[in-house]
């Protein structure tokens, strides 16, 4: 014959065991923290370093002293792109010589030196020919070559800076002007707004000293307000 004390003890193992109650309690699983966002930056710009990885760049701008220009970048390789641009100039980024005009043709190249998620820097270069509309026909060979950097904020715009040599040997076609060479030597600030991954809106400013056999030195200025697309 069973004892109480069994008796009662088994008698209370049988109601924990029936009424589904765990004989020791399990701590609360802990809750998985959310996954930190992660922030990546542009995967390219237009008036930095950042050529894009593949596919085209459409360009336009306008300001001192284009108005308008119109680029398009062509991505041959990873960081290195060319393409074509035309645009009329009015100036030649030289403010007491406006309004003479001339139609530009070149073929912009742009290269990437060091790109990574928040800085890029790169060269470029603009190889072309110049005619110009004033007082006859007057033939120019320009070579613009300069470099930039890029700071990437916010994951949508840049701010940077950059130099600029916009060169122009000038033959003129009337016997009562002779050839001229101006070297503007520019430098300044960019920024450049990413409205959504494929298109940007775009600053480019830069000024300095203007260097022209025919005029001597004076102010140069580049102000030119665009858009890129990625096509």
């Amino acid at each position: 014959m069973l004892r109480p004390h069994l008796l009662s003890a088994l008698t209370l193992a049988y109601a924990l065991t029936a009424f589904g109650a765990p004989a020791f309690a399990e701590p609360p699983a802990a809750k998985a923290e959310p996954a930190s966002p992660v922030v990546r930056g542009l995967s390219w710009d237009m008036l930095g370093g950042g050529v894009p990885q593949s596919g085209a760049l459409l360009q336009v701008e306008a300001g001192f002293s284009a108005l308008p220009r119109v680029s398009y970048h062509h991505t041959l390789r990873r960081g290195f792109s060319i393409g074509g641009q035309v645009g009329l100039d009015y100036g030649f980024y030289r403010p007491q010589k406006g309004f003479l005009e001339r139609v530009f043709f070149a073929a912009p190249i742009r290269w990437t030196v060091h790109r990574d998620s928040q800085w890029s820097v790169g060269f470029h270069a603009a190889p072309g020919v110049a005619l110009g509309l004033f007082d006859g026909l007057d033939f120019g060979l320009v070579a613009a070559v300069g470099g930039s950097f890029a700071y990437t904020l916010e994951n949508r715009i840049i701010v940077g800076g950059g130099v600029e040599l916009p060169m122009l040997l000038n033959i003129p076609t009337s016997d009562r002007r002779s050839a001229s060479w101006t070297v503007p030597i520019l430098a300044g600030p960019l920024a450049e707004f990413h409205i959504t991954p494929p298109l940007a809106l775009t600053l480019d400013t830069k000024m300095g000293v203007l260097l022209d056999t025919a005029v001597g030195a004076r102010f140069g200025l580049k102000l030119m307000v665009g858009a890129a697309y990625r096509m």
